[in-house]
């Protein structure tokens, strides 16, 4: 530990503090990380800038020549500009420091090593995150201690690639420490995890991906990370919440439709599987059609759908799902299977120059006739998203809110298999809450200058939760042929739990993506039963470097 903390002293003492100017040079097959802090920019000129088009912003994470036309646009505050300059120090190989170390290190204001040859750029970085903080009422420390690497570069202007990983220690939140027992040992985001010390855990995690074009309009990643489909805090169809799954992703633009396809292997990861050699796998095929209506409105439509192998009938991988246009009920139809088709639509419309409208509408399974008597029939399965951005707020430069809803019927995503579930090691490949409740957030992001930023985030959910005995239809990992009564089944059903949720924090970025951040998240879970009450105030500091903060947002 003292090496590495040395070690990390001299790297930070040697970095440079001036760069040269800037020349047009991006490495585009490179994409941009779903957490990275551009992401909020891109949002900002997508609506703000009266020139442009609505972007394709539904899928994640985007490539890079995508965002440099909308965060190349010209710029509408003095931070707008800083964040642009901080995109640039990111990926323009052409920025080049005044005084780079030892004639190798920091050549780039951004980068720890960085190359540029004919045909070949190279990003060499060190990922750290270090976090001490208490929770009120428990008698021990609670930290984070993440070390690891990033390497990241473009071959011959085609060929882009992506490789990070990191080791972790850390003695978390109570509540997230309670949902990794309850999910056997899998920490909300990630993967399993092995016990570290006393009350700690340890844990590694690796991503990584290429990335290149088949033809000017169709470009090709294969990965092992995240995606999120969606314009909201949350998503339904496809969120960053679960741990990293390897995927195959078609990206095909043309005109005003972008259309997505994507194909990935995930863990059926349950109490029932669970052992010490190879867990059970299964797959995801989807795809997701993106029209621009309007110079401002664009809508999606998707359609995916979970299947696994059958002993019973000797199929294994579905290759009928690989076809990349075709309706997936009508495939799960003629084969005769029961595989897991989920359907829904998304919208998003910029108004005003100050304002986004979005939303999303997922249909696990309906029968519209009892949709319309609203005989509460359990096997109306499907979720509801609408939120709006409003940046600029009240004429306030840089202060962007934030308001969302989310709400999914009982049994939602569910199946009774539990295998094809809509989940991935054990947590839902969408919303973190499972299915059977009522959400609504809030979120304030301002940046008063060019290097501060204040973030606030607020919820407030009802949710039916599961007793012992009883299938209320929360856990998307339950069988639900054991549903109780058919009829008369509303959002909330169950154990009535509400959980407000307040997070405050404040970052400065000291160098370019490498920040301090305070932090304080105040958590209270009220139940009828007493048992599940459950509060937590907590206060942390921490640094990070090239490295995401965690998302405990539930």
């Amino acid at each position: 530990m003292r090496t590495l903390i040395i070690s990390f002293s001299v790297i930070i003492s040697l970095m440079p503090f001036h760069q040269s100017l800037y020349a047009q040079y991006y490495p585009d097959h490179l994409f941009l990380p779903l957490h990275s802090p551009v992401v909020k920019t891109m949002e900002r000129m997508d609506v703000l800038h009266p020139d442009s088009f609505a972007a394709f912003t539904v899928c994640r994470p985007w490539r890079l020549d995508r965002v440099k036309k909308i965060v190349e646009q010209s710029h509408l505050s003095n931070a707008d500009h800083a964040n642009r300059m901080f995109f640039r120090e990111l990926y323009s190989p052409a920025l080049r420091s005044k005084k780079p170390v030892a004639g190798l290190f920091y050549r780039q204001p951004a980068h720890l090593f960085s190359m540029r040859k004919q045909g070949f750029t190279l990003f060499v970085d060190p990922l750290f995150h270090f976090e001490y903080g208490r929770e009120a009422g428990i008698n021990e420390h609670k930290y984070v201690n993440t070390r690891g690497v990033l390497v990241q570069g473009e071959l011959a202007g085609k060929l882009g690639f992506y490789t990070e990983i990191d080791e972790n220690q850390g003695n978390f939140m109570s509540y997230v420490m309670e949902r990794k027992d309850n999910q056997f040992q899998v920490l909300p985001g990630n993967g399993r995890v092995k016990p570290f010390k006393q009350n700690s855990i340890d844990y590694m995690n690796a991503r990584g991906y290429l990335s290149f074009n088949l033809l000017p309009q169709i470009s090709l990643q294969m990965g092992q990370d995240n995606l999120f489909i969606g314009n909201g805090i949350r998503s339904f169809m496809l969120s960053d919440y679960t741990n990293n799954y390897t995927f195959f992703r078609l990206d095909t633009r043309f005109w005003r439709i972008d259309y997505q396809n994507i194909y990935a292997q995930l863990i059926d990861y349950r109490k029932e599987n669970i052992a010490d050699g190879p867990v059970a796998r299964k797959w995801v095929a989807l795809h997701h059609l993106n029209m621009q209506i309007l110079p401002k409105l664009n809508i999606g439509l998707f359609e995916g759908v979970v299947f696994a192998p059958d002993s019973s009938t000797g199929s294994g991988f579905e290759w009928y799902y690989l076809n990349p246009v075709i309706f997936y009920r009508s495939v799960e139809y003629q084969l005769g299977s029961a595989d897991n088709v989920i359907m829904g639509m998304d919208w998003k419309w910029n108004f005003l120059h100050h304002f986004s409208f979005y939303g999303q509408i997922l249909i696990d399974d309906l029968r519209y006739w009892d949709l319309l008597k609203a005989t509460g029939w359990w096997g109306n399965k499907y979720a509801f998203q609408s939120g709006i951005k409003y940046f600029d707020a009240f004429g306030i430069a840089n202060l962007d809110i934030q308001t969302e809803f989310n709400t999914a019927r009982p049994y939602t995503f569910s199946h009774d298999n539990p295998a094809i579930s809509w989940s991935h090691y054990g947590q839902a490949l969408g919303h973190p809450l499972g299915a059977n409740f009522k959400e609504i957030l809030f979120s304030a992001f301002y940046q008063p200058a060019n290097r501060w930023f204040l973030q606030a985030t607020a919820f407030h959910s009802l949710c039916g939760a599961d007793s012992g005995m009883s299938n209320y239809g929360s856990n998307i990992l339950l069988d639900n042929s054991f549903h109780g009564p058919d009829y008369g089944r509303l959002t909330g059903d169950g154990i009535p739990t509400r959980i407000n949720y307040l997070n405050m924090k404040l970052s400065w970025m000291w160098r370019p993506n490498i920040f301090f951040d305070l932090n304080w998240i105040y958590r209270q879970q009220k139940s009828d039963w007493a048992n599940l009450n459950r509060n937590t105030n907590y206060f942390a500091i921490s640094f990070r470097m090239n490295f995401k903060a965690n998302n405990f947002i539930f």
